[in-house]
């Protein structure tokens, strides 16, 4: 089983024309080599590879916290949809979308990363008989669930936390005995300690 392995580095800068429907459109049908490393040209191999010997297509990114996973896996989907999304426009933005709600409930403020993922994520691209895209599937699984009663100093609790303190209203704070994060011990609120 052949293994193409990109190596890629977050620049911690916006870099649109490397991700450009202009780069798009030149990755498509290229042999791997023929044209610099892109994360484009993973995403076409495999969609060729997934035509031609009729199976299955696997593109596992990862990486250390702020290295770029979520961002390579938005460019692999975006490819994806617009090379052969058959009106996949709707698709795309449903699986795009459901990131902030699964980043609410499994991404954390690290020292390292203001938005580092403390969870696992699988996803699916599904393709019709015409290989164009037709639906997808995200699932996922929480890594850290010691995040709930503990944190490193300078580090914080998932984000929906601090979403559900900012969006309570006075009746919900009061019933749910919420109140700034700083004034109360987040293992109490929660009553898990794992």
């Amino acid at each position: 089983m052949l293994q193409i392995i990109l190596v890629s580095i977050n620049p911690y800068e916006s870099l649109d024309e490397l991700y450009s429907n202009e780069t798009i459109a030149k990755y498509q049908g290229k042999s791997l080599g023929s044209l610099p490393p892109h994360i484009f040209a993973i995403a076409d191999k495999a969609h060729r590879d997934l035509n031609r010997n009729k199976e299955s297509q696997s593109i596992i990114v990862s990486g250390e916290s702020g290295a770029g996973k979520t961002e390579s896996q938005k460019y692999i989907l975006r490819y994806l949809c617009d090379r052969w999304g058959a009106s996949a426009g709707p698709i795309e933005q449903k699986l795009l979308d459901a990131n902030p709600i699964l980043e609410a409930f499994g991404n954390a403020k690290t020292m390292r990363n203001n938005n580092s993922s403390r969870f696992g994520k699988f996803v699916e691209i599904h393709f019709g008989k015409q290989h164009t895209v037709v639906g997808g599937f995200v699932s996922h699984y929480l890594l850290e669930k010691s995040r709930l009663c503990h944190q490193n100093p300078g580090e914080r609790n998932y984000h929906v936390f601090y979403q559900l303190l900012a969006g309570a209203d006075d009746a919900l704070s009061e019933r749910l005995g919420l109140a700034s994060p700083d004034t109360f011990n987040v293992c109490l609120l929660f009553n898990v300690c794992m």
